[in-house]
């Protein structure tokens, strides 16, 4: 059985034919094949090694269990805002579970897809008026872990009002990854 040949085109990748020419050490049987030898190269070796550069590894890297720390809960939380301040519904996505609900400091209940339908409205006048609130309310984080439930909670000084907002995102952890249930936002007592 004879497999196609491999001939690059020049012009479309320069990058890759230099590479190959120039920079692969071939064993000694495909070097007898001729100076150029990647013409002679079976392709199934090259469709395997696409697929496993483009297929196999994505997907194997996103098996990687995520660390059961309070630290992995808080990346989690920080990449939450930023995949809401750019509109990143597929992480938001990711990240909530089917069942997450939030209670706003005015006691309005949102589901998962209201939080998505949010995420959507991303725009870089949001992001700055986000921006702006965050740098007018620092945030102290704490993480409480119990089993696989974390339980993170918000101080925020409210810029110069003696009040402190409260704010709870409670996290379970799923599948190897913290995923959010449930978030309650309050207005406080100091």
């Amino acid at each position: 059985m004879s497999f196609p040949t491999l001939r690059p085109n020049r012009k479309l990748f320069p990058r890759v034919v230099d590479l190959v020419e120039n920079h692969i050490s071939f064993p000694g049987w495909v070097q007898g094949l001729g100076s150029r030898p990647y013409r002679s190269f079976p392709l199934c070796y090259l469709t395997f090694l696409a697929l496993f550069c483009n297929v196999i590894v994505p997907y194997a890297s996103a098996d990687v269990p995520e660390e059961h720390s309070a630290a992995a809960v808080i990346a989690d939380d920080e990449g939450w805002a930023q995949a809401e301040i750019k509109g990143d519904v597929a992480y938001v996505d990711a990240l909530l579970l089917t069942e997450y609900r939030s209670v706003t400091a005015d006691g309005k209940v949102h589901d998962k897809a209201a939080i998505l339908n949010n995420t959507r409205k991303a725009s870089p006048e949001r992001a700055v008026m986000i921006a702006k609130w965050q740098n007018e309310h620092p945030m102290l984080k704490s993480v409480n872990i119990i089993g696989d439930t974390a339980i993170l909670t918000f101080a925020q000084k409210n810029g110069g009002n003696p009040k402190a907002v409260m704010s709870c995102d409670v996290f379970v952890y799923c599948d190897g990854r913290w995923r959010a249930i449930y978030s309650q936002h309050t207005t406080a007592e100091t």
